[in-house]
């Protein structure tokens, strides 16, 4: 009895001090720079900086929506990989493509690797579609982090834009930036 009381009250204690071992994990950053090209398709660069904590994983998913509604109907974007790295410029591993709800899925990480602490991907996209076009203005509307992503965002999540070297009427530009979840109005 009194060995089963021991492992008892052992198991208790480690449960006690398991949060303070065991690290979750987080994104401790996100920068994006985003570049219009004239003809009107975007390359957008993510650094997003990844905290694996403990547990060992294979690496993430980067969910990007290429589909989407608005009041003129449908969009459907076309988004291509250019390249995925580590901080070192080295080449990392990812499959891309379309899932379910119009999403386009890169998974990056290698099957045969595990990984764990922080690392640091460097995500080079192409997106054609992305501009609005109107007959008083133009329009990019792009959510630089995404709703998919299942762990918490702290530290810097910072976002770029570069125009055209020719872009006409620099002075008239506009523009809003939003934070919270999807939908939200609070701008910042």
């Amino acid at each position: 009895m009194k060995k089963i009381k021991l492992l008892l009250f052992l198991a208790l204690v480690s449960i006690m001090f398991l949060p303070s071992v065991l690290k979750a994990e987080q994104i401790n950053g996100f920068k994006t720079n985003i570049v219009v090209q004239e003809d009107g398709i975007i390359i957008i660069q993510e650094i997003i900086v990844y905290d694996f904590g403990v547990p060992l994983k294979h690496g993430i998913y980067r969910n990007i929506p290429y589909q989407y509604d608005n009041k003129y109907g449908q969009r459907n974007l076309k988004i291509k990989v250019i390249s995925v790295t580590n901080w070192d410029g080295e080449p990392v591993n990812y499959l891309a493509s379309k899932i379910d709800n119009g999403l386009y899925s890169i998974k990056i990480g290698d099957v045969n690797k595990t990984v764990n602490g922080e690392k640091v991907y460097i995500l080079t996209y192409q997106v054609e579609g992305a501009l609005n076009y109107f007959n008083d203005h133009d329009e990019l509307y792009w959510n630089v982090t995404g709703n998919d992503w299942l762990v918490k965002m702290q530290g810097l999540i910072q976002a770029q834009i570069q125009l055209p070297d020719n872009f006409l009427e620099q002075d008239k530009i506009n523009y809003d930036c939003y934070t919270g979840i999807e939908g939200a109005q609070e701008k910042d």
